[in-house]
Formats: C-alpha cells, sequence, structure tokens
C-alpha cells in the first residue's frame, strides 16, 4: 500500500477561503467592537482600533486582489513578490497594533 499523494488545492478555491476569512473577521470585528460600546467604552477610545482593523482589512483584501490579478487571470504584476510580502509585514503591524490598543481597554 503506498502512500497517496495529497490532492491539491486549486488558487481559485485558495482565494475563495481567504476572501470567505475576510469577510468572516469583518464581521465578528463588527460585533466585537459593538460589545465594546455596549460595555460603555468611549467611542473616542475605539477610533484607532478600529482605524488599525481596518486598514488591515483592506490591505489583505488588496492581496487577494493582486494574487487573483496574477494567479487566476495570468497578468504580469512587477515585484508582485516584494509588494506582498511588504503589503502583509504592514497588516500584522496594523494588527498587533490594534490588539495592544484593545487589550488596554480592558485595563
Amino acid at each position: 500500500m503506498g502512500s497517496c499523494p495529497m490532492p491539491r488545492i486549486s488558487v481559485k478555491t485558495q482565494l475563495l477561503g481567504g476572501t470567505l476569512a475576510l469577510i468572516s473577521v469583518c464581521i465578528a470585528t463588527i460585533f466585537r467592537f459593538y460589545s465594546y460600546v455596549e460595555r460603555g467604552i468611549s467611542i473616542q477610545l475605539l477610533y484607532k482600533p478600529l482605524l488599525l482593523w481596518s486598514i488591515a482589512f483592506i490591505i489583505y483584501g488588496m492581496v487577494l486582489y493582486v494574487s487573483y490579478l496574477k494567479e487566476v487571470l495570468g497578468r504580469h504584476i512587477p515585484s508582485y513578490k516584494t509588494v506582498t510580502y511588504a503589503a502583509l509585514a504592514i497588516l500584522i503591524v496594523c494588527m498587533v497594533w490594534a490588539e495592544i490598543l484593545e487589550y488596554s481597554l480592558h485595563y
């Protein structure tokens, strides 16, 4: 009995999964910020984390779109890897900073 190779997931399926993940995290973030408002946390304290999360979501959407253009439509994207890695680095910084600001809301 030989080992069966794992089936490859198509690029379209990966992009669809990434898009669904982005949408679900956006919805969860909206509900999380709504719960902060319900608990009486001032809206002024929520602007920076909400802005950072918005930037992160926009960047992730742009990475998905550029990947779609390159992988599915076959368009040539100059410096594709550099742009993608730089965008993902900015995304990670925004997410970590937003989490730190949100954590400070609890104390």
